[in-house]
């Protein structure tokens, strides 16, 4: 099973090595310490689970810990738009270059994509259940009103009444 360090790690997501330490301390990624001396190491498996959760980095290194295949030095997937560049990363020794697998990268995407219109389905029911609601909401206000009105009508009828009675 491949592990990544944590200096590797704030290489592919393009983020301070001390970022990465923080995500391990607030238990957003989960790491085995095997000494003092190597610091934290992640696996394959648990830094995928942590990119599929975090857009934001899940973008800059899109699915860079898959299997062999296209040598990753440095693919970014343009979220916004789904836009997939690839661009030479900087500072990755070819010791520690990565690869990803065409096919695994598609894979991503697609679940990715069916993730984003899963949430915007979720959205959109939600938007409908609220726009009921406001109508429920205004249907109210509109009875509240009328009764408001009639009510209104009835107290300036009696005036009169009375007053003519006087």
């Amino acid at each position: 099973m491949k592990t990544y360090s944590v200096k590797e790690i704030a290489q592919i997501l393009d983020t301070n090595p001390e970022t990465v330490r923080r995500w391990i301390r607030d238990d957003k990624l989960k790491a085995t310490k095997n000494s003092n001396k190597e610091g934290s190491v992640v696996s394959e498996a648990e830094l995928n689970r942590f990119l599929k959760k975090s857009p934001k980095y899940y973008g800059a290194a899109a699915g860079a810990m898959i299997g062999a295949g296209l040598p990753l030095a440095g693919l970014v997937v343009a979220t916004a738009g789904g836009i997939v560049s690839t661009l030479l990363r900087k500072g990755l020794e070819s010791s520690s270059e990565l690869t990803i697998k065409y096919d695994d990268m598609i894979k991503l995407m697609d679940e990715e994509l069916a993730e984003h219109k899963a949430i915007i389905s979720k959205k959109r029911q939600a938007i409908k259940a609220l726009e009921k609601e406001i109508a429920e909401e205004e249907s109210k206000i509109s009875q509240i009103i009328s009764t408001k009105e009639m009510l209104a009508v009835r107290v300036k009828e009696t005036l009169e009444d009375k007053i003519s009675e006087d």
